[in-house]
């Protein structure tokens, strides 16, 4: 892959610090092949659970849990909860760790679509 591709998708690879191996690892594979990783655009996929009550965050996820057959903790660990600002955080450590590209599923109701351009797509850097 890291010899031709332009892109990789990590999807639904867990942790920031689970994704910062994780390109690490291309990084040095990339060395091995002669290849500059900065060419290889990085992604990451997940859903994002976007409130700004905590409960209906946790409410949220419950049934999104209870829908993929998972637990809360992965589910937490893979996925953006929150509020704007806890969601923002977060993509932000993903950004640290080498992500440059996001692809985000939101829940049915899309109402949360303003809230997420308007208080969190400005705070990611």
């Amino acid at each position: 892959m890291a010899e031709e591709a332009d892109g990789w998708d990590v999807g639904l690879a867990g942790s920031p610090e689970t994704v910062k191996a994780k390109v690490q690892g291309l990084k040095e594979y990339c060395d091995k092949v002669s290849r500059n990783p900065d060419t290889i655009k990085i992604s990451h996929s997940c859903m994002t659970v976007l409130s700004d009550r905590e409960e209906e965050s946790m409410r949220l996820v419950k049934a999104k849990v209870k829908d993929l057959n998972a637990t809360i903790e992965s589910f937490m660990e893979r996925h953006l909860v929150g509020s704007p600002g806890q969601i923002a955080a977060r993509m932000n450590e993903y950004v640290e760790a080498g992500v440059r590209h996001f692809t985000l599923y939101f829940d049915r109701d899309l109402r949360n679509l303003d809230l997420f351009a308007f208080e969190v797509i400005p705070r990611v850097g």
